[in-house]
């Protein structure tokens, strides 16, 4: 039977202010030397290579269009791969297309380590675990982030099996170390996260709001549909202004959608090939929020169908609108989007 191949991921936010990242960052390069064989990987950050490589415009395209958060900054060195940057649009691009691949995993905004087996190269998903490590730096706390990490290094490397005993092993390490200890509830994270984007857009609890979706080229037109919709007296989410200063960006998304209930997609050549775009779509779908497409100029349903993914999306949307009937002087089309 071929072997299981361990890989450790370690969910660190360094715009966060969690104490167990900055742990993490001070002891890189340590972590490194212990890991022997083992690959750690720290979603969101690159070396200097990538780091200049993005420079060129298409890389910035690539990796950026669409996300709405901080920019790429150097924070920390490690012997083997040198100065490290941190990128929070590959961190939340990551994020999300692991919470979507691994159904035991939700991402909360928390500093975490993932212990991810694989065979033959693919992700054994259903049996990847996370392990919170926020608790590691409360006061009472009789292990550490560096030694519970240590741990988990030394059960990896010692099981020579091809089961999974060392997650056992592991699970066995996490439950005596915050045996005193209550776990964060998942749900109260949710909601301080709803109520902070609330307060900062100085709205109450039951005031209808609007989602604005759109593509970061197409950003004069999404704003003018905001200001638009305000003066008819909506509230209107949209990136970046709502998503308040510090907020992990990952997590604000799916926040802002849990908070609305009309969704507003605009629909472009630029909207069709954003990967940001489709998953905030996606999401609204499975949230049974309700969805209208606004089509912006020389773009139609024709040009939605040649989009397998955006066809498919939308294949139960009822599309009636474009930019320039939503701002025709008589405002028949628009009345229709507000009171519909």
């Amino acid at each position: 039977m071929k072997r299981i191949r361990y890989y450790l991921v370690l969910i660190a936010n360094p715009l966060s202010n969690s104490i167990s990242s900055k742990i993490i960052f001070s002891a890189i390069t340590r972590l490194d030397i212990l890991s022997r064989e083992i690959t750690i990987f720290m979603p969101g950050f690159c070396n200097e290579e990538e780091f200049n490589d993005m420079n060129n415009q298409e890389e910035k395209d690539k990796n950026l269009i669409d996300y709405h958060g901080a920019t790429p900054t150097f924070v920390t060195h490690c012997e083997s791969v040198g100065n490290m940057y941190f990128n929070d649009a590959l961190f939340a691009r990551f994020m999300l297309d692991l919470s979507d691949a691994c159904p035991n995993f939700d991402y909360y905004g928390r500093t975490e380590l993932l212990v991810m087996p694989t065979l033959k190269g693919n992700i054994i998903s259903e049996r990847v675990h996370s392990y919170n490590l926020e608790p590691f730096t409360r006061p009472t706390a009789e292990v550490g982030v560096e030694e519970f990490l240590l741990k988990v290094l030394k059960s990896i490397q010692k099981d020579k099996d091809a089961d999974f005993g060392c997650l056992e092993k592991i699970n066995g390490i996490y439950k005596d170390a915050l045996r005193s200890h209550e776990s964060i509830d998942s749900n109260k994270v949710f909601i301080r996260l709803d109520d902070e984007i609330m307060r900062h857009m100085h709205w109450n609890e039951n005031d209808e709001i609007w989602f604005i979706s759109y593509s970061t080229k197409d950003e004069f037109d999404a704003f003018a549909l905001k200001v638009l919709l305000e003066k008819h007296g909506k509230h209107v989410w949209i990136a970046p202004d709502g998503i308040p200063s510090g907020s992990d960006y990952a997590l604000a998304i799916p926040a802002a959608l849990r908070i609305t209930s009309r969704f507003l997609v605009l629909l472009s050549k630029h909207s069709a090939a954003s990967d940001w775009v489709r998953r905030e779509i996606d999401r609204a779908i499975n949230e049974k929020k309700k969805i209208d497409g606004v089509f912006l100029k020389d773009f139609s349903m024709a040009e939605v169908c040649q989009y397998d993914h955006l066809s498919f999306l939308l294949a139960n949307i009822q599309i009636k609108y474009t930019i320039t009937d939503l701002f025709e002087p008589n405002g028949e089309m628009l009345k229709s989007l507000l009171y519909n």
